[in-house]
């Protein structure tokens, strides 16, 4: 494809050329002087009606085919890098999240978070999960122990209604209802296992939800509350961005599942 560079070059050798012919032909009753005169003349006239031109497109915001074109080569760049990353969704805040994730999951559900208050208020939620451990899902659930030693690192106080205790109280709150479900499952021997780790060692940065190949992800924000914070979907369990939080989540499993509760 030829370059904007090289497109400028060859229409300058054809304009060129275009001239040296009009000398050759031109009539013995135009002298030199004329001659030169009117390509002066021309040229200006030219000049003058690209720049008006230039200055129209640009009020209207260019040419169209040109945007187009250099919409689509984003969009195709945009489309390769979801490929590669596995990013298929992407949402300012974590509004977007879907309240039925776990539904259709056959294998694996992993969830990490704070203190998943969030989780708790969701509406089914734990009828979902109690569904999905009859069906023989294994459940892994990761939560922060209050006695971690970075657990006031990312807790701003100046957030509306958050406290040292309000999470405090989230976290046993989420604990007591995992563990019934655990119990339950037990109990009335369903197919599926959940089992709950407290993170001691290590911080927990995300919330990672996982369901089978399909992953939701909630970077934590210090000045923000969670669902105000970006959410990412990702699916393919090959993609880059997938390995990565599967690997967050299993390295802080593995760190704290020796001192399980």
């Amino acid at each position: 494809m030829i370059n904007k560079r090289n497109k400028n070059i060859i229409i300058g050798i054809i304009g060129f050329l275009l001239l040296f012919i009009a000398f050759l032909i031109k009539g013995e009753t135009v002298t030199n002087r004329e001659f030169s005169y009117y390509i002066v003349l021309s040229s200006a006239f030219i000049l003058i009606t690209l720049i008006v031109v230039n200055i129209i497109w640009g009020i209207l915001g260019g040419e169209p085919i040109e945007k187009m074109i250099e919409d689509l080569s984003k969009s195709i760049a945009l489309l390769k890098n979801s490929k590669e990353t596995g990013l298929m969704e992407f949402y300012s805040n974590a509004s977007g999240r879907k309240k039925d994730f776990f539904k259709n999951a056959r294998r694996e559900i992993d969830i990490m978070g704070y203190s998943l208050n969030t989780w708790l208020m969701t509406p089914n939620y734990e009828d979902i999960l109690d569904d999905r451990l009859k069906k023989g899902v294994y459940i892994r659930i990761l939560i922060m122990h209050e006695e971690n030693k970075h657990f006031e690192s990312i807790v701003d106080l100046n957030i509306k209604k958050q406290s040292y205790e309000s999470i405090k109280a989230n976290i046993k709150l989420s604990l007591n209802t995992y563990l019934r479900l655990a119990e339950k499952a037990k109990t009335c021997g369903y197919k599926g296992k959940l089992e709950v780790t407290q993170v001691k060692d290590g911080l927990i940065l995300s919330q990672i939800t996982r369901a089978d190949n399909e992953m939701m992800i909630i970077p934590y924000m210090y000045t923000y509350n969670t669902m105000d914070n970006p959410l990412l979907v990702v699916e393919n369990e090959n993609s880059t961005l997938f390995r990565k939080y599967s690997h967050e989540f299993d390295e802080l499993w593995n760190r704290n599942s020796t001192g399980r509760n």
